[in-house]
């Protein structure tokens, strides 16, 4: 069985990750292949849709959280938007009671990956693929 993730972290080229770093390369959300319709049906925002591989770690996380965490990703982006940092400077950021030490690319890449989870776990439920 194929593992389902957001960003198919697996299948980027080596010239991306020399120019964008390893932890940028190895930032994916990987969904539960034990996702089901009644558990999700039932209880949408308590349960675990997957863990989050960030910086060498995976972060269970349930659907409530990855909603929650879009507005602080989001304040984060704004942050980073009007103070104007170096382009390898790190942030630290907490997210998902963990700190962080992120660049600006990987901090985008990380909302973006969360937002990207969150749609397209409610896609996937509306179309009935966790039968």
């Amino acid at each position: 069985m194929t593992t389902k993730t957001v960003n198919h972290s697996w299948a980027t080229p080596d010239h991306l990750i020399k120019r964008y770093g390893k932890t940028w390369a190895e930032l994916d959300f990987e969904i539960n292949p034990k996702l089901s319709n009644y558990q999700f049906g039932n209880d949408p925002l308590n349960t675990v849709v997957g863990s989050l591989l960030i910086c060498g770690k995976r972060v269970p996380l349930k659907y409530k959280q990855l909603v929650n965490s879009i507005t602080s990703l989001d304040q984060y982006l704004a942050d980073i938007h009007f103070n104007k940092p170096e382009k390898d400077e790190k942030i630290r950021i907490a997210v998902f009671n963990n700190i962080f030490y992120l660049k600006k690319h990987e901090i985008t890449k990380l909302s973006q990956t969360i937002t990207d989870s969150c749609e397209t776990i409610m896609k996937s439920y509306k179309i009935g693929l966790y039968l």
